[in-house]
Order: C-alpha cells, then structure tokens, then sequence
C-alpha cells in the first residue's frame, strides 16, 4: 500500500496512458482531479459497486 503522495504520483504518472487496474483501502488522499476521469469500484463483504 502506498503513501497518498506515492498513489497520487503513479497514477498521474499513468493518467491517460494505460489502461490500469490498481487496488487501494482508500482513495480518500488521491488528487481528486486525478480520479475525476477513473471509474471506481468498491467491494465490499463480495459486493461490487461503481
């Protein structure tokens, strides 16, 4: 799990790039112009929610 300031630095590294999967317990320290353009799933308890 990384850092809110690592997360934030590898997907705007990746932004608009590639397509990318990537896992986290928390998107709440992530940029939010960053996820502006993400789709976000949750899971939880094996329930999927976009």
């Amino acid at each position: 799990e990384l850092d809110d300031a690592r997360q934030t630095h590898l997907l705007s590294t990746i932004q608009h790039k590639v397509q990318t999967f990537v896992t986290t317990t928390s998107v709440d320290g992530i940029d939010h112009e960053i996820m502006k353009d993400a789709k976000v799933y949750r899971i939880t308890q094996g329930n999927i929610k976009q």
